[in-house]
């Protein structure tokens, strides 16, 4: 035996790489003081267990040692630690101390402040960037330990070179007010700045757009006055009397022209409506005295635009024109005459606009006594506007105006100007109204606030100091400031509730040590190492196969199959089909142990076999099956189905028997267990069962998915499992 024990040793220190001492002598005499097979297996397994709790303890101590290093920076709690290493946190914070000499929040700030130091040092970062970095959030807290520090850091820099502590200097009330009268003044002051600019922005943004609003109308205005007189040409053209007397053949005689003359008068006379029309042949040479007559009007009848007409295929064209003799600007509108036939040119037609009759269509605001309109041609001449001096002159906009331009039918465009100063209006007057709302609201706010700072920072400086007494445990809750209703009223009740808390907390923590202890059990159990399992139990299947007891041979190689599965080298993840055998291995043993008859059927679709899925959560569910309904039936009457099968984007186990219903499996639950009572009516109970089943569920998946326990049945009883779909990585 001793010699076996030493093998042992030697196994786990060589495949496990555990740092291991040698065998204690006292082991060596317990062994040799046994006489019984039952003290040697007592006295290995307790050795073993040792062995397992003191290397699982370093290892988990140095897994969190690691954490530590590695996310100093994040949010890392005690309990995050724990979740991590899945170890309960008061067992983790007891063995911590224990191996490292220190609390856990002591390691942590010393690693942060390790980081922080040499980064002052090493790096050019700001106080607030440097404490970001090492997992503060809070300057003023980060200050605060620093100075605590009360230490040079590795290259000798004192702590009072930090330019932040100054920061924590002085009391509450103080620092309140600074701050107040700092954080009052500064966004008072950017607010009225903003204000006063936003203001003057918004002035002028609406008056902006109240002329361009004003400015497109006027636009749209003049568009249907030129589209009246393009109307009135099409009118004129289509004058069936004009159409045939330009068609007649041309005049040989003086007399025939003269008779063209006095019959072309009569006709314009009837045909040109509020405008004055000029019409004249397609070709002036044998109409001589006609083209002196025109001659004497306001316009050269063989001017280049007559000639660009009869090119524009029917389209007409806005001339601007200046008139010396009225001393104003004219618009023309001239056209090609087309035969209603062949639409062949056969005369041409000019409609004289006085420039005044198109400025009355624009209505300038009446608030703007400066507002001005501009028309300007294709080439940016100026054609219209209300001053003499600059027509046909290239447009050029005017220092200290503002302008809004839209575009016109006849291809320039109206523009509308406005000096800057109309726009903005008087701003000094808003500027002054402003510096003075300012100051007086600073002042007003400043009083208030010391007041007010006074009222909050008393009962806190109390309370501060209630809590340093709670710090050396005095748990005691706080008496003054308890019968306030606002804030620090709520804030006097929630801490006295977090106090009662603590003590409620203290009181339960022998309850968590024992539980913890159990867990901690547990864990090491599930380190030992396997092959020592293995080899007793293969061990015991040789000698019922020698003793010709297959029974006993079938049961053991269940159970190392039961006992590989669960261990799996600690990994928690397993495939559906290996799940579903694990489960009918438990189904055979207990068909073995039990003697009794019952079936048992699985029923899984092939696709879903090779699946992921977390372990161990079929095995409970039949183990409850066969507990509180295979246990009540007749002998071989007793029937459990499970079925696997996926749902979407979920998979979906069953477990259903035809034993009794829920109702009676309470009644049952309650005269064998208080606690399995819990578990049949949904609370899931305590242990490894079905709450631990569900809970693991819903740590790894969350709230949608879980176990499900179909109620209201009276016979028979169906449980089913929900969770995603994991594909094989």
């Amino acid at each position: 035996m001793l010699g076996f024990l030493s093998r042992i040793h030697l196994a786990l220190k060589d495949a496990e790489g555990w740092q291991l001492e040698e065998v204690p002598m006292r082991v060596w005499e317990e062994l040799d003081a046994c006489r019984t097979l039952d003290q040697y297996s007592n006295v290995l397994v307790q050795y073993v267990l040792n062995l397992c709790r003191k290397t699982t303890q370093n290892a988990v101590i140095a897994r969190a040692i690691r954490i530590i290093s590695e996310h100093y920076a994040e949010d890392l709690t005690l309990q995050t630690i724990a979740d991590r290493l899945s170890m309960h946190p008061v067992w983790l914070s007891q063995s911590f101390k224990r191996e490292t000499g220190q609390t856990y929040m002591d390691f942590l700030t010393e690693t942060r402040l390790a980081h922080a130091r040499r980064l002052l040092t090493e790096s050019s970062m700001k106080i607030y960037e440097i404490a970001e970095a090492v997992g503060y959030r809070d300057l003023q807290h980060f200050g605060s330990v620093f100075k605590k520090a009360r230490r040079p850091d590795a290259e000798g820099v004192p702590i009072r070179q930090m330019k932040w502590t100054r920061i924590a200097a002085g009391d509450l009330y103080r620092k309140m007010i600074l701050l107040m009268c700092l954080s009052v003044l500064l966004p008072l002051g950017a607010l009225g700045y903003l204000s006063y600019e936003q203001s003057k922005r918004q002035i002028g943004f609406v008056t902006t757009q109240f002329l361009e609003d004003n400015l497109r109308v006027n636009a749209k205005a003049v568009d249907d006055f030129l589209q009246g007189v393009e109307r009135q040409s099409e009118s004129i053209i289509g004058s069936g009397e004009l159409q045939s007397f330009l068609r007649q053949p041309e005049p040989s005689a003086y007399t025939e022209e003269l008779t063209f003359i006095n019959r072309m008068n009569a006709l314009i006379a009837r045909l040109k409506g509020p405008y004055e029309l000029y019409i004249r042949p397609k070709s002036l040479k044998a109409y001589p005295n006609y083209r002196n007559l025109m001659g004497l009007s306001r316009i050269d009848p063989e001017s280049a635009y007559f000639e660009e007409a009869l090119t524009r295929n029917g389209q007409g064209k806005w001339v601007h024109l200046w008139d010396e003799r009225i001393r104003q600007p004219v618009h023309l509108y001239v056209r090609a005459i087309r035969s209603l036939d062949d639409f062949e040119p056969i005369g041409i037609l000019a409609i004289r606009v006085p420039e005044y009759l198109v400025r009355t269509e624009l209505i300038p605001p009446s608030s703007f006594k400066n507002y001005r309109f501009i028309m300007v041609d294709e080439k940016d001449r100026i054609v219209s506007q209300p001053y003499e001096g600059t027509y046909l002159a290239p447009y050029r906009p005017i220092e200290g105006w503002s302008s809004a331009q839209i575009g016109l039918q006849d291809g320039g465009r109206l523009i509308a100007m406005l000096p800057e100063r109309d726009l903005t209006g008087n701003i000094g007057r808003i500027k002054s109204f402003t510096i003075g709302t300012v100051i007086a609201s600073f002042l007003v706010i400043a009083l208030f606030a010391a007041i007010v700072i006074r009222n909050f920072t008393l009962p806190i400086m109390q309370l501060v100091k209630h809590m340093k007494q709670v710090r050396k445990g005095l748990l005691e809750p706080f008496r003054a400031q308890r019968t306030r209703d606002d804030e620090i009223g709520q804030l006097v009740n929630g801490y006295n509730r977090m106090t009662q808390d603590m003590s409620d907390l203290l009181d339960t923590t022998k309850q968590m040590e024992s539980d913890k202890r159990q867990l901690e059990m547990q864990s090491l159990i599930h380190q030992i190492n396997p092959h020592f399992f293995y080899n007793t139990l293969d061990s015991i299947k040789w000698s019922a196969e020698r003793a010709d007891v297959p029974d006993i041979a079938m049961m053991v190689t269940k159970l190392a199959n039961l006992l590989r599965f669960s261990l799996n080298n600690g990994e928690e993840w397993t495939t559906v089909g290996r799940e579903i055998e694990h489960a009918r291995s438990y189904m055979e043993i207990e068909l073995l142990r039990s003697k009794r008859s019952f079936q048992f059927f699985v029923q899984a679709d092939p696709d879903v076999l090779g699946l992921r899925l977390i372990k161990l959560i079929l095995q409970p569910l039949v183990e409850n099956a066969v507990k509180h309904g295979m246990n009540r039936m007749p002998e071989g009457k007793g029937k459990i189905r499970l079925t696997a099968r996926r749902s979407g984007a979920a998979l979906v186990f069953v477990v259903e028997d035809n034993g009794p219903g829920l109702g009676q499996r309470q009644a049952i639950a309650a005269e064998v267990d208080a606690n399995e009572k819990e578990r049949r009516t949904g609370g899931f109970g305590h242990g490894i069962g079905l709450s631990n089943v569900h809970k693991r569920i819903q740590l790894h998946f969350g709230e949608p998915y879980g176990i499900e326990i179909e109620a209201g049945r009276t016979e028979g009883f169906r449980i089913a499992i929900r969770v995603p779909v994991q594909e094989v990585r």
